[in-house]
């Protein structure tokens, strides 16, 4: 039996549940949704008379935007993070930049950790909703009774409409 290259391995991790539509879908679909979730809590900046300063002003209230929405902790705790890392790449402290790097991507797997939780959790509840829904509506000759049930992607409800027959 051959040994499997460890070039082999890493391959196969990263590509085991891809598909031909998911860079898509993260570049034309999921990238302009997340941009407007920011964009839309964003301080309206008034217009500069140059394109640079249009260009600072806007990055500065999208990083606002961004800011506001992480938790006050997180939020004072990447902000000295990120004026470490930048002042040791200035100064050519790089232990202190590894350390800014290290710090920040922590930050980003318990936010990932956080939003998985969640995921899981409305997946327990929407199969715990499906599975109260009933397989065949009443047969009841008084009442015509149609059902129509589709789960969503984050938020879910029901709607349920029962019509006489006339």
């Amino acid at each position: 039996m051959q040994k499997e290259s460890i070039f082999k391995k890493v391959y196969d991790f990263y590509t085991k549940d891809l598909t031909s539509n998911d860079f898509d879908r993260v570049f034309r679909r999921d990238a302009p949704l997340r941009y407007q979730y920011y964009v839309r809590n964003m301080d309206k900046h008034p217009e500069n008379k140059s394109k640079f300063m249009d260009v600072i002003s806007f990055s500065k209230n999208l990083a606002v935007a961004f800011l506001r929405k992480l938790a006050p902790v997180i939020r004072i705790i990447y902000t000295i993070i990120i004026i470490l890392f930048f002042a040791a790449v200035v100064q050519g402290i790089w232990n202190y930049a590894i350390l800014a790097f290290i710090v920040v991507n922590l930050l980003f797997i318990f936010e990932v950790a956080d939003r998985l939780t969640a995921r899981d959790e409305l997946e327990v509840a929407r199969d715990v909703q499906t599975s109260l829904i009933p397989q065949q509506p009443p047969d009841d000759t008084d009442f015509e009774i149609a059902i129509h049930y589709e789960t969503a992607k984050e938020v879910g409800g029901d709607f349920i409409d029962f019509i006489q027959k006339p």
